[in-house]
């Protein structure tokens, strides 16, 4: 049984050759957050009608999608999430949507297939444990996930697609870091 429980702690953390090193460069984001039922679809929704409506992907084709969990600010029992998409530093938009600047960073990336959050938790470990990298969390707190993002990969082929298997998509994990201080 203790070998059984040694093996499955190998297969359930990652390796330096599971995780990337990558730079997101500032952006500006048109972005939506939703507290309460099913915070994720209705974000979607907003923001696919965004997207279709503003024609971005024809203004925009280097388009980026991002989301995370944000906080619930009462005691109703509902979380929520917010999502962004890359949007031309010139565009206007229109409420509910709102226009941020992300100031961008370092931040280690995972890939995974939806559905597959719980190795948030594994990313965390390979982080805390590398001997190059730690976890960059400064003036970032609990209402934006600490810095962490999900980025969803192929975003502008699903959009096409207009009918998305959940089990095609993939996502990136995305976990802001600074090089460790020796």
């Amino acid at each position: 049984m203790n070998d059984l429980k040694q093996s499955s702690k190998k297969l359930n953390r990652l390796t330096d050759k599971d995780v990337r090193i990558v730079y997101l460069p500032p952006m500006t984001v048109a972005t939506y957050k939703y507290v309460g039922d099913e915070p994720e679809m209705h974000c979607s929704e907003i923001i696919t009608n965004f997207v279709c409506e503003t024609k971005l992907i024809e203004v925009k084709p280097d388009v980026r999608h991002f989301g995370f969990n944000a906080p619930n600010p009462d005691e109703t029992g509902y979380h929520g999430y917010e999502m962004w998409v890359t949007i031309p530093d010139n565009m206007e938009v229109k409420e509910p949507i709102v226009k941020k600047q992300f100031e961008g960073g370092l931040y280690a990336a995972h890939m995974i297939p939806f559905g597959a959050f719980a190795e948030w938790e594994w990313l965390g470990e390979w982080i805390n444990n590398n001997s190059k990298y730690e976890a960059n969390r400064e003036n970032k707190g609990h209402e934006c996930m600490w810095g962490c993002l999900e980025e969803h990969l192929n975003y502008i082929n699903h959009i096409n697609l207009l009918n998305i298997n959940p089990e095609e998509i993939q996502l990136d994990l995305l976990h802001p870091i600074k090089e460790r201080i020796i």
